[in-house]
């Protein structure tokens, strides 16, 4: 029973797929209210959620159970704190919660674009109209002229000529009134607690949606608007949503070739046409989140989470980055041009990081990485070689783009934060302990880290790369732990690791 404007924790739907709408269907738009809600999810009233699900749920013990997990509270260390408002943290019925609280909200805007929206099509432009009535009268004199036998040829050319004239002033002119007051559309779009509205009308029409949104907000979910990130920007001006810039674009011509082959032509674009763009904020900040260097003055530099890492898992750690990234923006039209910059730093980042790990210079490792016009680092698996390339933007594929996954981050902790190498993982095919091949296996170490758990991350992982292995099915791993594994097991187990490492 969600509305088909709510895009956020659904089934088949995304960021993208609310992008999407919002570039295919509001195209016209002329200002954008954007309403930010200061904290959703932590100031949710659970008194109004728990209405809400009364409306459409006859189970009072069913709802009695939301409402102690919704006051249950927050243990920090061993201090109980009372939570009085809002949702788990990370608990997984918090986003549906989410959605049903935001529902009332996407029915109330259902309502309101019924009552607001008139018109069938908007008045003719009467400059507009006033041009076409000029060529009309013009060509109907030429036909006129054209068809007498004896015709001045000195007329018709000068006929033909303020034809041309004026259907070239015709094609700067837009063909429809955009401030027809007879006509007004409102668009709206939700991805959770984001929510952008569109109004095709006057400003005071954008004015009186703000208020009346902001009003519904405060007195019927008990929510609170920033009023510092909150505002109403005209759509020329363009606003943030989901990350990207989104801003209306008329353009001048737009050259179409024809299914025939070389034959082309020219034709005008739609006015004012919804464009998605990267925001250069969201690219420095990624830049430096990802501790790639200096984007302003393209400085690269290395980073030391990843030295105790090895050459694939280098690739591979940089690679899922670089293409989430430019994935998340693929719809946007600028997103080869913002992210070449970015692709030039990080690409020198990994050089240099593998050129620190390997105490050799950036030329060096570049120099070895390279294969062709391609850089790729080499690997064996199962006595196969094999090789992972360095992801370039030019990859991006901006046709398809998995729906399902571009909204989570890729994951990278599997190369930097694990404290054993991917390729022995994908090495470890079979238990050296009872030697079964059809359960999943994994690496464990045969030694412990007690000596050096307090120097830190780095030092952990650096230690735990070095130390002794042996590959175990997930249930003798299991019972290794708790004790459960037997000696001769236990033992020939580690004659093979060691036999193996020799």
């Amino acid at each position: 029973m969600f509305s088909n404007a709510s895009h956020g924790f659904r089934p088949g739907r995304s960021c993208h797929t609310a992008l999407e709408h919002v570039k295919a269907v509001w195209t016209g738009v002329k200002w954008l209210v954007d309403v930010d809600v200061a904290g959703f999810f932590e100031n949710i009233d659970h008194d109004v959620l728990l209405k809400l699900l009364r409306k459409r749920i006859d189970d009072e013990k069913f709802v009695g159970l939301i409402g102690d997990m919704l006051k249950a509270g927050v243990m920090e260390g061993r201090t109980h704190n009372p939570t009085y408002s809002g949702t788990p943290q990370g608990g997984i019925v918090s986003p549906i919660l989410a959605n049903i609280y935001l529902h009332e909200l996407d029915e109330f805007i259902a309502g309101r674009i019924a009552a607001f929206e008139k018109g069938k099509v908007r008045a003719t432009n009467p400059e507009y109209g006033r041009v076409a009535a000029r060529i009309a009268k013009r060509r109907a004199r030429l036909k006129r002229l054209q068809a007498s036998d004896s015709a001045d040829l000195a007329v018709i050319g000068v006929l033909i000529s303020e034809i041309k004239a004026l259907s070239k002033q015709m094609r700067t002119l837009p063909s429809r009134d955009a401030m027809d007051a007879g006509y007004r559309r409102l668009r709206y779009c939700r991805y959770a607690d984001d929510f952008l509205i569109g109004v095709i009308g006057s400003k005071d029409d954008a004015r009186r949606i703000f208020a009346e949104v902001g009003s519904f907000l405060t007195t019927e979910l008990a929510l609170s608007v920033s009023e510092e990130k909150s505002g109403i920007r005209k759509a020329s001006d363009g606003a943030a949503f989901l990350g990207y810039e989104v801003r209306t674009y008329t353009g001048r011509q737009w050259t179409v070739r024809s299914q025939r082959g070389s034959q082309h032509f020219s034709r005008r674009p739609p006015s004012e046409v919804m464009q998605l763009s990267v925001p250069w904020e969201k690219v420095f900040g990624f830049a430096a989140r990802k501790g790639y260097g200096d984007m302003a003055v393209l400085k690269a530099k290395h980073r030391n989470i990843l030295l105790s890492c090895s050459d694939v898992e280098i690739v591979l750690a940089y690679n899922a980055e670089l293409r989430g990234f430019a994935n998340y923006y693929a719809l946007a039209r600028d997103v080869k041009q913002k992210l070449n910059r970015l692709e030039f730093i990080q690409r020198w980042s990994m050089f240099k990081t593998m050129a620190s790990k390997h105490k050799s210079s950036v030329r060096a490792v570049a120099a070895r990485m390279r294969s062709g016009q391609e850089y790729r680092v080499d690997y064996v698996v199962d006595g196969q070689p094999r090789s992972v390339k360095v992801w370039k933007l030019m990859y991006l594929d901006r046709g398809w783009v998995d729906k399902a996954k571009v909204d989570i981050p890729p994951r990278t902790q599997i190369y930097s934060d694990s404290r054993t190498d991917w390729v022995d993982r994908q090495n470890a095919k079979q238990c050296s302990a009872c030697g079964r091949t059809d359960r999943p296996c994994q690496v464990h170490h045969v030694e412990g880290l007690a000596d050096i758990a307090q120097r830190g991350f780095a030092a952990e992982m650096k230690a735990a790369r070095s130390r002794r292995t042996r590959v175990l099915c997930d249930l003798c791993h299991v019972d290794l732990h708790r004790g459960r594994l037997s000696d001769t097991r236990n033992m020939n187990g580690i004659i093979a690791a060691e036999s193996r490492m020799q």
